[in-house]
Formats: structure tokens, C-alpha cells, sequence
């Protein structure tokens, strides 16, 4: 009998701690949700490895999904971009799944009830880069078509980069959505032409739900919060972060986007008395959070 819903994630070492936090968030939801936790080792150590399996539904180590390719298939980044649309074939049975990047936590469960509402059948459900918080750069919107342009030459470039950017660290999708096998094919053709040395999932991801119409839902950003376009709020009293824009609500889940990730955040109460200080994982927010109502 086919099992509901599976969440991914995946780590090496260098993340295993980032991880080892996801899980975390997951836990507190899991009796309440009723879904498994999927993980991808991408070069754990064996001791890390026995730790977080105890702790996960199954543990799978993906080799280099794609034909042999001398630029990508010995990095371990590319293989973790890589091997994101192969979801169904390591975790086999289930009527749906979501991808949460490592560097992530769950806050709030309604981010997960979206996931599995978006995840029906046929249907995606991923996560446009559309906030009116978040402050988007020439220089990141340059990233985006420079990443559109080495998957698929300036044409297509210019015709995505007019859509929302789309961020692969939260989607998801029911078994039967063709966004599985659109995105490992068009990940192979991609490849095939690559023009530049950075690998880049993202770009395929947007390709197929824009150009080839997959079918989705788009859902809000407090499902994939990137931090690093508009730091949360810290609201004491609610033991949360929440959105810098008024009403400051709850953030569902926070993605410790910026490329530096163990440097503390200086993050502004909602109630005025200055600022937490922490890094954006969930221990490292608690404690914060605990620490300020304390002292309040």
C-alpha cells in the first residue's frame, strides 16, 4: 500500500549539523502529520550517518544520476542539485514527496499542511521568490540569468528571467506530477550544453513549470523564507520569527540562505527593545528567543 508523504533532505559532513536541525523541526510535527523523513547522504561519515538514521525513516547514499560528466559528477554540490528530481526513484512507494533544504527549519506546521495540500495528485507545489519584503539586487537578478543562461543560452535566458524566480529549497510534488521526469530530462539536455562551471538546479526547475507548464501550485514565501533577502523579525512573546512587514506574521519555514551560515544575525524585536542575536538554525533561535523573554 502506497505511504502518503515523505519529506527529503540531504547532507554531507559539512551539513550534517544543518540537518541534524531539520530533523529537529520535522519531529515536533511528525506524530501530529503523520509523514516519514527521508535523508540523502552525500558523504556523511559513518558515525554522523548512524546518528541521523536513528532518528530518519531511510537513509540513501545517490551516486551521479545523470551520464558521466568531467566537470559535475565528482562535486558534491552538483551531485546534491543533481539528484533532487530522482526523489521517487530512492524513496520508492509514496503518493507524494517535498524536498526541504538543509540549511532550513520548520517553525510552524501549516508550512507542511501546505506541502501535502499542494502535493496532490498530478500537481507540484513550489515556492516563487515574490515577498513584499524582500529586496531583490542588480546583482542577484544578474545571478539569475547568468545561472538561465548557462542551462540554456540568452534566448531562453531572457524569456525566464522576465518570470518570479523560483528557489528549489522547498518544492514539492505527487508521484504522479510530470514535474519528476520534465526535470531529470530537461537536467540531462541542460547538461549537455552547460556553459559555465556552477551547476545550477534551479534553473531546470523554472524551465519546467513555466515553459513546459507543469502543472503547480505557487505558494507563499513563509514556506521557503530566504533570509538573506529580508532578515525575520524576532517576536519575544510569541517565541517566533516572523515577517519584517507588518502584520509580522509567523514564518512557516526559515531558510538560513545566506552563503555564510554559521554568522550570528542581528534579528529586531517586534515589541522595540532592541535585537536578538543568533545564527539561523532552530537550537540557536530558541535559545535566543528563550534568552530575551527572560530578560524582558
Amino acid at each position: 500500500m502506497p505511504k502518503p508523504f515523505i519529506i527529503v533532505t540531504g547532507a554531507d559532513e559539512a551539513y550534517a549539523q544543518f540537518a541534524g536541525d531539520l530533523i529537529a523541526s520535522l519531529e515536533r510535527f511528525q506524530k501530529q502529520l503523520r509523514f516519514d523523513i527521508g535523508l540523502l547522504d552525500y558523504g556523511l561519515t559513518p558515525a554522523t550517518r548512524a546518528a541521523l538514521q536513528r532518528r530518519v525513516t531511510m537513509v540513501v547514499a545517490p551516486p551521479w544520476p545523470f551520464r558521466p560528466d568531467s566537470r559535475f559528477d565528482k562535486q558534491i554540490q552538483a551531485r546534491a542539485f543533481a539528484t533532487r528530481p530522482f526523489l521517487p526513484d530512492y524513496f520508492t512507494g509514496y503518493d507524494a514527496y517535498a524536498w526541504i533544504d538543509a540549511d532550513s527549519f520548520v517553525q510552524h506546521p501549516r508550512g507542511l499542511i501546505l506541502l501535502m495540500a499542494a502535493a496532490q495528485p498530478q500537481l507540484a507545489g513550489v515556492v516563487p521568490t515574490i515577498d513584499r519584503s524582500y529586496r531583490h539586487t542588480p546583482a542577484s537578478r544578474d545571478w539569475v540569468r547568468e545561472r538561465y543562461r548557462m542551462a540554456f543560452g540568452v534566448e531562453t535566458a531572457q524569456r525566464l528571467a522576465t518570470m518570479p524566480y523560483i528557489a528549489s529549497g522547498v518544492v514539492c510534488a505527487s508521484v504522479a506530477s510530470p514535474l519528476w521526469h520534465l526535470w531529470r530530462d530537461r537536467f540531462q539536455s541542460a547538461l549537455e550544453h552547460w556553459d559555465g562551471d556552477r551547476l545550477c538546479d534551479q534553473s531546470i526547475l523554472n524551465h519546467v513549470v513555466y515553459l513546459d507548464n507543469v502543472a503547480h501550485h505557487r505558494l507563499p514565501s513563509f514556506c521557503n523564507w530566504l533570509s538573506h533577502l529580508a532578515l525575520p523579525m524576532a517576536d519575544v512573546a510569541a517565541g517566533a520569527l516572523v515577517e519584517p512587514s507588518y502584520p509580522r506574521a509567523p514564518i512557516y519555514i526559515v531558510a538560513n540562505s545566506f552563503t555564510e551560515k554559521n554568522v550570528p544575525r542581528r534579528l529586531l524585536r517586534t515589541d522595540g527593545k532592541g535585537a536578538i542575536e543568533c545564527t539561523l538554525t532552530l537550537r540557536s533561535v530558541r535559545a535566543a528567543l528563550i534568552a530575551a523573554r527572560a530578560g524582558s
